[in-house]
């Protein structure tokens, strides 16, 4: 064996001893008790208990000086103060190291990725999440306990790439999402990367929302410089929601208005977000409704469209998260029909409050009643609302419904109001005096009808109301209350025959005071008959006499 030949085969005893003697260290560091000792130690960081079932090594990357190290299932306790059994639990975490920084103690981890987490969010009575508690404890520097402190420890740990693959993250115990178990995301694929000191890294996320095959959620910036109180946080996010996949206590705070979305229905928003995680994220914001379909049930839905701008706030989202959104100018599809307005809105928890102010135009007054107020008096005609505001506050969707106020003006065009006939109503009374009320009749028919309304207390007050028909103008004022009971005083000015009942020619009008109670869906008419003998007596004597009667001398 020549001389060169033999310089070779040492140099190769000699690797692959070392290998042999390196692999024999990694093996000894990965024992029981050097794993308990491991485990201890993150522990104590995170500030849970650790628990791992096997930890193996690929011998293969080991050859390259570059061991991948798989943790099966893995489990990380709750902090205290949580109910649930854990706040993660992975079926993999598999971790890809340098082999120098193992067997001196001080793990460089080149890559860390967890496979198939079940994360479950929970909040505790003080309003604190178990992640926020986690994240804090990641974020301190306190020195590791004096167990964890030997020489056979593992000391400082690094990490340079982190991945969450096909995760699933549950909520618990959250009073917006019913206080049970809700699914929030699944097919979560989450990744860190380009980790430096002192500097952000690269942050992509993506994932299904509420595990339905439509909605989705994504997020593309940076995080970090971490610290104990901060997350540092910019990027663009984007949000995809198929109402029709929306969970049911999602679903129940909006009251009525989402019980039948369709499976078209879709929000759609786009976000550009900068801040701090663990205080405010704020931008830009771009919102489109794609189809979607309000109201209480499939056969009563109303079809909102279209594309806006504003700005939304996010708050404390380790917490309890708070939502500001302000659409400064919104113009969408509102049924036939357009919705101009300002919008603001605000969330937290289960508290909402907001505030709107613009106009309506050519929308459907039936459909418009079906899905924003089924108990109402029924109506046809097209709806133009010229001005309204409108503001609202409360803890749930009946607490919202009634604290909400505001004041404004519509018109309705071409149509009639069901469940009352006024106009024979007056003919009955003058017909017979002594009947009772009328009960209501079929309807009363208007080329127009304008009102000023007023919202307060879950009272309607109209004002200023008037009806014009071809046959008759009304005026007057009245209230409908959360009962849908009401209380109106009408003057209703008749021509033609009825005209000519109350002592007048037929061209010329005649006052008929009118009340009209009862409730929405058994109205009852009222013609005030005492005034209303008085007035035509002194019709018929000013006609007898030529006009002179009643008049001053």
């Amino acid at each position: 064996m020549s001389r060169p030949v033999k310089i070779v085969v040492v140099i190769l005893a000699v690797f692959l001893v070392l290998m042999l003697g390196s692999w024999l260290a990694v093996k000894a560091l990965l024992s029981d008790s050097a794993k308990q000792k491991l485990l201890t130690r993150l522990g104590a960081v995170a500030g849970v208990p650790v628990n791992v079932g096997e930890i193996t090594v690929d011998f293969g990357q080991f050859m390259k000086l570059q061991p991948a190290i798989t943790l099966k299932k893995v489990v990380l306790g709750n902090p205290k103060g949580f109910q649930s059994p854990s706040l993660l639990e992975a079926d993999e975490l598999q971790a890809k190291a340098d082999i120098r920084s193992i067997i001196s103690g001080n793990p460089d981890i080149q890559r860390v990725a967890i496979v198939h987490p079940v994360i479950t969010v929970e909040r505790n009575s003080a309003g604190a999440t178990n992640v926020e508690a986690l994240v804090k404890n990641l974020g301190k520097e306190s020195p590791a306990p004096k167990e964890a402190q030997s020489a056979e420890s593992p000391g400082r740990i690094s990490i340079d790439e982190f991945q969450i693959t096909n995760g699933e993250v549950n909520l618990v115990g959250i009073a917006e999402a019913g206080g049970g178990k809700v699914v929030l995301l699944k097919n979560l694929n989450y990744a860190l990367t380009g980790f430096a000191p002192g500097k952000p890294v690269q942050s992509k996320l993506d994932a299904s929302l509420y595990g339905g095959k439509v909605s989705q959620i994504t997020f593309d910036g940076t995080a970090g410089p971490m610290s104990e109180n901060s997350i540092p946080t910019a990027g663009k996010a984007t949000l995809r929601i198929a109402l029709a996949e929306l969970p049911a206590p999602f679903i129940k705070q909006f009251g009525t208005l989402l019980r039948a979305p369709g499976p078209d229905s879709i929000v759609n928003v786009a976000m550009d977000l900068k801040g701090d995680i663990y205080g405010r994220l704020t931008g830009p914001l771009e919102l489109t409704l794609d189809k979607v379909s309000i109201g209480p049930d499939a056969k009563h839905t109303m079809l909102l469209a279209g594309k806006t701008r504003g700005q939304i706030a996010v708050s404390h989202l380790l917490e309890t998260p708070s939502y500001a959104l302000q659409l400064p100018d919104a113009e969408i599809q509102f049924g036939p029909g357009k919705l101009k307005a300002k919008v603001d809105f605000a969330a937290a928890g289960t508290l909402m409050e907001g505030s709107s102010a613009g106009s309506i135009s050519g929308v459907d007054i039936r459909q418009f009643q079906q899905v924003f107020a089924p108990r109402s008096m029924k109506a046809t005609g097209t709806l133009t609302v010229p001005r309204y505001a409108l503001k609202f506050s409360g803890n749930g969707p009946e607490a919202v419904a009634a604290s909400l106020q505001g004041d404004g003006s519509l018109e309705l065009s071409k149509g009639h109001i069901e469940g009352m006939d006024v106009l024979a109503a007056i003919k009955s009374a003058i017909d017979n005096p002594k009947a009772a009320a009328s009960g209501g009749g079929n309807q009363t028919d208007f080329a127009t009808l304008k009102t000023q309304f007023a919202l307060a207390k879950q009272t309607v007050t109209l004002s200023n109301i008037a009806l014009d028909s071809s046959t008759a103008r009304i005026r007057g004022n009245g209230t409908v209350n959360a009962a849908q009971v009401l209380n109106f005083k009408l003057d209703a000015f008749v021509t033609g025959s009825i005209s000519q009942l109350l002592g007048k020619s037929a061209s010329e009008e005649a006052r008929v005071p009118v009340v009209i109670t009862g409730n929405a869906a058994s109205p009852v008419v009222r013609p005030e008959i005492k005034s209303l003998a008085i007035e035509t007596g002194i019709n018929y004597l000013n006609r007898f006499l030529g006009g002179k009667a009643g008049k001053k001398k």
